[in-house]
């Protein structure tokens, strides 16, 4: 960092089956919980460029490849960032910004993560590009002009239809078809059909 002085960097996890850990830098410590347990490894990253500094990452490896990094700043006390969860451990891209590897069950994206305040925030997304995703209709299904079961429906789409997915609304919860609150069966994705009708379709 700016002052130019050489710092020790140390990262003790707990070595009875526990989830604590404590980094230690320049005699100041700050303790921590880790969320799955499984596996976990510390890193130096550099979300900005441009501020001097590099944020010390740990990351907290979990089933299903599931990663969550806690994010730290030092400059003379150890300041807590933020975390960012997903697939991996999250790219840094040196303008400020991060992304993190997210795999929503047949299709995947970077979720975006910007550094503020010394604040790590996810970006919000309304919709995201959904690549490479093609599929052949089974069960006939409706398509919406909208993201909205009230939406006008603007075709049906027979079995047998390919269809390729372009874009997804992952922010919707509602109630899935067990009764329980749910995000992805929730979800809101437009599709092009072969012949080129294009709409939304909700997930459940």
């Amino acid at each position: 960092n700016p002052n130019r002085k050489m710092e020790k960097i140390e990262v003790k996890f707990s070595n009875d089956g526990g989830y604590g850990y404590t980094l230690i830098v320049d005699k100041k410590e700050y303790k921590g919980e880790l969320i799955n347990g499984e596996y976990a490894y510390a890193e130096l990253i550099d979300i900005d460029n441009s501020d001097g500094y590099m944020e010390i990452a740990i990351v907290d490896v979990g089933p299903s490849d599931g990663h969550d990094t806690y994010l730290f700043h030092f400059s003379g006390d150890i300041l807590p960032l933020g975390r960012i969860s997903g697939m991996s451990s999250p790219e840094a891209l040196g303008d400020g910004t991060a992304q993190a590897y997210w795999w929503m069950g047949f299709w995947g994206f970077n979720k975006q993560y910007k550094l503020e305040n010394r604040t790590i925030m996810e970006i919000p997304q309304e919709t995201i590009e959904v690549k490479d995703v093609e599929a052949l209709v089974l069960t006939p299904f409706e398509l919406r002009e909208d993201r909205s079961e009230s939406s006008m429906i603007i075709a049906t789409v027979s079995a047998g239809t390919n269809v390729k997915f372009v874009e997804a609304d992952i922010t919707p919860v509602c109630i899935n078809s067990y009764g329980y609150e749910d995000e992805d069966e929730c979800d809101w994705c437009r599709v092009v059909t072969d012949g080129g009708v294009t709409g939304w379709v909700q997930l459940k």
